[in-house]
């Protein structure tokens, strides 16, 4: 278990990575979009309730408990199948508006 972690927390430190995972994601779910696949965007947010220390912080509005609170902002897209139950993820991005070029790629 120790040297997975190991491996899997190098990985995370990899330059780009999120770039060719993306990509990546992508190439899988291209085949599968159709003509009359709906796109879906979601934009949303993530509320870090306890987080005292992560870097960009920004304000957002916690829709769950309907008050504002910290954390970072997200931007899904989802392709789904009108004739089946299929929902195909096709990019995700997190982003804070107190520094957007943190997570840009």
């Amino acid at each position: 278990m120790k040297k997975t972690e190991g491996r899997l927390s190098r990985q995370l430190g990899r330059r780009r990575l999120d770039r060719e995972i993306q990509r990546r994601l992508v190439e899988h779910a291209a085949p599968r979009i159709e003509d009359d696949t709906l796109l879906v965007l979601d934009l949303s947010d993530l509320t870090k309730k306890y987080a005292e220390k992560m870097e960009n912080l920004a304000q957002v509005r916690d829709g769950r408990e309907k008050k504002l609170g910290w954390g970072y902002w997200t931007l899904n897209i989802v392709g789904a199948n009108t004739k089946g139950t299929k929902i195909m993820p096709l990019y995700g991005r997190l982003y804070s508006h107190v520094q957007l070029s943190l997570f840009d790629p």
